[in-house]
């Protein structure tokens, strides 16, 4: 398990646990963040 900040362009990840305060996961799941969902990391932007 790993965060998601370290996986790489391109490659897909797992949410495996959202850690955090109730109001922050209570947010992240209604931006569809749910344990169990798949996730592609895109390009990261530079600033």
């Amino acid at each position: 398990m790993m965060p998601l900040t370290m996986a790489k362009a391109g490659e897909t990840a797992t949410i495996c646990k959202i850690p955090g305060k109730d109001e922050v996961r209570q947010h992240l799941a209604e931006l569809g963040f749910v344990v169990d969902s798949k996730l592609t990391r895109q390009e990261a932007a530079i600033l």
